[in-house]
C-alpha cells in the first residue's frame, strides 16, 4: 500500500506527465471506479496513477477495452506495484473478471498475492470485502482469490508452463515483464485467446531490460507501440532518451531524475537518489533511475561495423595453428562447423566451413574433421543433440586423436562466446569476408543465459555458424596441442 508525505507547497515534486503517452480513443472509463476503491479501501491514487488508470479502464462504444495491449514503463519504487493492485481489484470486484498476474520470481509472485488478498482479508480489511469472498487459495505457486461475483485474481511465477491450468482468462498482468521471454508468453496467450467473454487485455509493467537478460518481448512490444504499429494500445513511459555524460555530477542529473521519477518529493527523496547515483555506473544511474531504454538494434550483441571492421578477402594460412569448432543446435535441426587458424603473432582468423541439416547426420562432420587430422590441433564439440554420437565416431577407429577432442563446460561455451565477442569489439580477429551465412548468425545473435551467475552464451534465431567459430577460436587460443603442419582445408 503506498503512503504520501504531507504536502508542501514549496516541495519539488516529480512530473506527472510521461514523456512518451499513447492512448487510444475511448468513449467512456470506470476509472472514476478505481479511485474510489483506491480512496475507500487503501491509499489515494497519485495524479499520474489516476490518468493511467482512466486509460486503462477505458471502453469503446460496445464496452470492450480499448486498449487490449498496454504498457508501463518507469523507474522502481514510483508506485507501479501499486496501481497494479488497484486495478486488478477493480476488474474482479466491479466487472466478475478473471486475472492472471504473473511475475519473474516466485518471491514478487507472493509479495504481490499477499498485498491484494490484504485488501480482502485480514486487519486492513473491511466487513464489505471480505463479504465478497468466496475464498482463497494459498497453495504454493497457485495463490488465487476468488469472489462471490465470479471474479477471480490468480498469481503465478512464470515458467515455459506458466499458464497451464488457467482457464478463461480476460486479462493477463506482466509484472516484471522486463524479463519476459518468447517462451513464456506464447502458453499464456493461448489461454487468454480462450476468454469466453471476448474480453481479452494483457498489461506490462517493468524496467529497461538487464544486459544480461534474455527477456525481448517487452522491449520489442514497447518499440512497436511507439513507433504507432501497435492497434488497440495504450503505452506511459517515464524516461530518457538518452544517458548522461559519463562525467556528469548529481546536479545535472537531477532535473532528468523528476522528470522520470513521479513518486520524488512525495514517496522518494533527493538524499537516497543521490546514494543510488554515488554507487552505480552512469549507465546503471541511467537505466535504473532514469529509466533509459536501448533499442534493440542497440543491443545487437555484435556491431555491424565491428564485424565488418575484421572481414579479410585472403588469409595466409600457411604455418598456422589450426582448430576446429562443432555446435550442433539444441534442437538437432542443424550442426555446424568451423575453423580458426593463428600464425601466433597476428590476428586469428576464422572460417565457417558448412552448415548442415540435421537430416545429414553426422558422417559429414567426422569425414571432415579426419581429413583435417594432421592440422588441427583439435576439434571443440558442443551441443548435448549430437555431441556424444560424434565423439564416439571420431575416436572409434582413431580418427581423430582423443586428446585433441575437447567437450567444453558450460564456463568454456560462456568464455568462447565472449573472447570472440571482445576480438570483435576490439578488432582483433578475422573471419572471410564471403560468408553470408556466417555473417547473418554473428550479426542476429543474441545473449542466451547460462546458469544463474551472469554468464551467458550465444543465442537468437540461428547462433550456430558463430558458435562453432567461437569454439574454434577458445580451442585455438586455449589448447596447447599443436601438430605444426600446413594446413589443408579438404
Amino acid at each position: 500500500m503506498q503512503k504520501s508525505s504531507p504536502s508542501s507547497e514549496t516541495r519539488r515534486t516529480g512530473s506527472q506527465e510521461p514523456r512518451i503517452k499513447i492512448v487510444p480513443y475511448y468513449a467512456t472509463s470506470l476509472g472514476h471506479a478505481a479511485v474510489k476503491l483506491a480512496e475507500a479501501y487503501a491509499s489515494p491514487l497519485d495524479m499520474w496513477q489516476r490518468d493511467y488508470m482512466e486509460v486503462l479502464l477505458a471502453r469503446d462504444e460496445e464496452g470492450r477495452p480499448a486498449a487490449v495491449t498496454c504498457g508501463l514503463d518507469m523507474p522502481r519504487q514510483n508506485g507501479k506495484n501499486y496501481i497494479l493492485e488497484i486495478f486488478e481489484m477493480t476488474v474482479a470486484v466491479v466487472l466478475g473478471w478473471h486475472v492472471l498476474h504473473t511475475a519473474h520470481e516466485v518471491k514478487t509472485s507472493m509479495k504481490s498475492f499477499e498485498r491484494v488478498c490484504s485488501y480482502f482479508s485480514g486487519p486492513n480489511s473491511t466487513p464489505e470485502m471480505r463479504a465478497m469472498v468466496s475464498k482463497i487459495r494459498r497453495t504454493n505457486g497457485q495463490e488465487a482469490i476468488f469472489l462471490k461475483n465470479g471474479g477471480i485474481i490468480e498469481f503465478s511465477a512464470r515458467s515455459r508452463q506458466a499458464a497451464r491450468g488457467f482457464d478463461d482468462i480476460q486479462v493477463v498482468v506482466f509484472d516484471e515483464a522486463q524479463e519476459l521471454t518468447p517462451e513464456h508468453v506464447e502458453a499464456i496467450m493461448a489461454t487468454l485467446s480462450a476468454s469466453s467473454t471476448g474480453t481479452r487485455q494483457v498489461i506490462y509493467t517493468g524496467t529497461p531490460t538487464p544486459p544480461n537478460s534474455p527477456g525481448t518481448v517487452m522491449q520489442r512490444t514497447r518499440e512497436r507501440a511507439i513507433a504507432g504499429e501497435l492497434k488497440s494500445c495504450c503505452w506511459f513511459s517515464w524516461s530518457v532518451e538518452r544517458p548522461p555524460a559519463l562525467t556528469a555530477s548529481f546536479e545535472d542529473v537531477l532535473d532528468d531524475v523528476y522528470a522520470t521519477n513521479p513518486a520524488m518529493g512525495i514517496r522518494l527523496d533527493e538524499d537516497f537518489t543521490e546514494s543510488e547515483f554515488a554507487s552505480m555506473t552512469i549507465d546503471g544511474f541511467a537505466r535504473e533511475r532514469l529509466n533509459w531504454w536501448l533499442t534493440l538494434d542497440e543491443q545487437h550483441l555484435i556491431a555491424k561495423s565491428d564485424w565488418n571492421a575484421c572481414a579479410v578477402d585472403a588469409y595466409d594460412r600457411e604455418g598456422t595453428k589450426v582448430a576446429l569448432g562443432v555446435k550442433f543446435a539444441t534442437d538437432g535441426s542443424c550442426a555446424s562447423l568451423s575453423l580458426a587458424a593463428w600464425h601466433g603473432d597476428d590476428k586469428p582468423y576464422v572460417q565457417l566451413l558448412r552448415v548442415g541439416e540435421g537430416r545429414d547426420g553426422i558422417d559429414w562432420l567426422s569425414e571432415r574433421i579426419e581429413a583435417l587430422r594432421e592440422v588441427a590441433s583439435c576439434v571443440v564439440i558442443d551441443g548435448m543433440y549430437g555431441r556424444d554420437v560424434l565423439v564416439n565416431e571420431l575416436t572409434r577407429n582413431k580418427r581423430f586423436p582423443k586428446k585433441g577432442i575437447v567437450c567444453p563446460s558450460s564456463n568454456d561455451v560462456a568464455t568462447a562466446a565472449s573472447m570472440l565477442k571482445q576480438r570483435v569489439d576490439t578488432h582483433q580477429m578475422q573471419w572471410f569476408r564471403n560468408q553470408r551465412r556466417l555473417e547473418s548468425s554473428a550479426l542476429s545473435v543474441e545473449k542466451r543465459r547460462i546458469g544463474d551467475r551472469g554468464a551467458w552464451g550465444f543465442g537468437g534465431d540461428d547462433p550456430t555458424p558463430v558458435e562453432s567459430c567461437s569454439l574454434a577460436l577458445f580451442g585455438l587460443l586455449t589448447n596447447k596441442r599443436d601438430v605444426n603442419r600446413k594446413l589443408r582445408v579438404g
